[in-house]
C-alpha cells in the first residue's frame, strides 16, 4: 500500500523539472489518493522500519525515473521505443551489477541458470512481456505524463481490491473501503 505513494513523489520531481504546473486541483487529487492509502492502510500490523525505509527509497526512484524518461521522450522527442533503446542497457547494467553482488552465488549453488536452459519458452515469453510493458509504460509517459502512468496503476490497484471483494469475496474493513472511497474520489 505504500508504493500508492509514489504518484506524490512523482508529482513533487515533474514540478521540480517543470513538467507539470502545480495546481490546487491536481494537488488535491494526489493528496485525496495518498490519504484514501493512508486510511486504507491504517493499523497495519507488520510494521519495519527497513520496510519503511526501502519502500520510501523506491518511491523517490520510480518518481525521479518516471520524471527522467517523461524530460527525454517530451524535451528530446524520442519515439518510446527509441527511448528505451537508450534506457534499456543502463537499466540491465546497474540490475546485472546488483544480481551479480547479491544473488550469482545462490544462481549458480542452487543451479537457477538449468532452469533457464529448460525452460527457453518461458524466459523468452517473459522477455516479450517485460518488453511490451516498458514499451506501453513509455507510450503512456509521452502521450500523457509520468504522473499519469502512476495514477493508472493506482486505479489498477483498486479495481484489484473492488474486484476481490466483489467478485472473490475477500473480506475488507470499513476503515479499508473509506480509505478506498477517498482514493477513487481522488481518482476521479
Amino acid at each position: 500500500m505504500l508504493k500508492a505513494f509514489t504518484p506524490v513523489c512523482t508529482m513533487l520531481f515533474a514540478f521540480m523539472f517543470q513538467l507539470e504546473r502545480p495546481s490546487i486541483r491536481l494537488i488535491a487529487a494526489v493528496g485525496l489518493i495518498a490519504a484514501g492509502v493512508t486510511v486504507a492502510s491504517y493499523g497495519e500490523g507488520n510494521f519495519s522500519w527497513i520496510g519503511i525505509t526501502a519502500m520510501l527509497v523506491s518511491m523517490i526512484c520510480e518518481g525521479l525515473r518516471l520524471v527522467m524518461m517523461q524530460s527525454l521522450v517530451a524535451k528530446r522527442s524520442f519515439h518510446p521505443i527509441e527511448a528505451l533503446f537508450y534506457l534499456a542497457p543502463a537499466a540491465s547494467f546497474w540490475m546485472l551489477l546488483f544480481v551479480g553482488s547479491t544473488e550469482a552465488i545462490h544462481i549458480h549453488q542452487d543451479q537457477h541458470l538449468a532452469h533457464v536452459v529448460a525452460h527457453p519458452i518461458y524466459i523468452a515469453a517473459s522477455a516479450v512481456a517485460g518488453f511490451g510493458v516498458n514499451a506501453m509504460a513509455m507510450a503512456v509517459i509521452s502521450l500523457a505524463s509520468a504522473l499519469t502512468l502512476k495514477v493508472l496503476g493506482i486505479c489498477k490497484d483498486v479495481g484489484l481490491v473492488l474486484f476481490g471483494v466483489a467478485v472473490l469475496g475477500e473480506h475488507v474493513t470499513k476503515m479499508q473501503m473509506l480509505g478506498y472511497g477517498f482514493s477513487l474520489i481522488g481518482l476521479v
